[in-house]
Parts: structure tokens; sequence; C-alpha cells
């Protein structure tokens, strides 16, 4: 289970994710839907300790998460084990 507490995340002055709280469930599957520029991409960046939050925090197991965020980048002649190891380099 993964849980967001009241978390927040600001850049450059600007507020991007405001006060969300949420829980995913281990073993359900969510979609993000939203406008351009509402903060999916920035909430899977957290969720993924690519970025911290500004405040609140962010509960989760002690293991490795892996997202595909945009459009990725295959490598046409390896094989699909061998593009997740080339991303999660």
């Amino acid at each position: 289970m993964i849980k967001l507490n009241a978390v927040t995340k600001k850049l450059k002055g600007k507020i991007i994710l405001d006060d969300v709280s949420t829980t995913f469930e281990k073993g359900k599957i969510y979609l993000l839907r939203g406008h351009n520029g509402s903060g999916k991409t920035m909430l899977l960046r957290l969720l993924c300790d690519l970025i911290t939050p500004t405040s609140g925090t962010i509960d989760k197991p002690e293991y490795t998460y892996g997202v595909m965020i945009e459009t990725p980048n295959f490598l046409l002649h390896e094989t699909a084990r061998q593009n997740l190891k080339f991303l999660a380099s």
C-alpha cells in the first residue's frame, strides 16, 4: 500500500500538487487522468522518489518502483528484459 498524506509540491514558487491525500492499495490498478499540466507526471515522479515533496509525507514499502514517464525510447534490437534493464540504469 502507498499512502500520500497532505503532499504538496512547489517548483519555482508555483504549486504543482496541493495537499494531495490518497491511498493506492496493493493488487489494484489505478489510472491517472487529467488535463495537461494537472500534475500527473509530478505525482508519478514523487511516488518513484525521483523528486521529494515540498511538504507532506509518502508512506510506502521499501522496494523499488518504476514507471515509464512520457514516450519511452526502446532499443529495437534488444529483448524486453534488456530494455527494462537499460531504462532502470
